[in-house]
């Protein structure tokens, strides 16, 4: 009778085992698939990222901030007269008023500094100008 129970525990030990089993290879399977549709999903972003990067690499304009404002410009150089025009659209028509432009976030040679009446200065993305009126030169 002993010998009985123990035989009948343990077949149940082993189908609980055997069930555990595969319950464990549903769940690697699952842990397959969520992997296989992670990996596809990773390499959809990475694409995506790719085309983003080259398509800034071939734009054309930068943004930038003038006094809070954006403004769009051509990729190189971008002159004292044309930051201040953005500020102060009547400049052209005032040029004996003068402006302090001081700007941060630029080139990697000179990433702040005071844009000069006469001067250009490398414009890169998201490069913040601020234009003060200082008076009448």
């Amino acid at each position: 009778m002993e010998n009985n129970q123990e035989n009948e525990n343990l077949n149940k030990a082993e189908e609980a085992l055997e069930k555990a089993a595969q319950k464990i290879e549903q769940d690697i399977h699952q842990l397959e698939e969520i992997e296989r549709r992670d990996k596809e999903e990773l390499k959809e972003i990475r694409e995506e990222i790719h085309e983003i990067q080259e398509e800034k690499k071939h734009k054309e304009f930068v943004d930038i901030l003038v006094n809070g404002t954006p403004e769009q410009v051509k990729k190189g150089e971008v002159s004292y007269k044309e930051i201040v025009t953005f500020a102060f659209p009547d400049f052209p028509e005032h040029p004996e008023r003068s402006y302090s432009v001081k700007y941060k976030h630029g080139p990697a040679e000179k990433p702040e500094g005071i844009l000069a009446p006469d001067a250009k200065v490398k414009v890169r993305e998201n490069m913040r100008f601020d234009v003060t009126f200082t008076g009448q030169s």
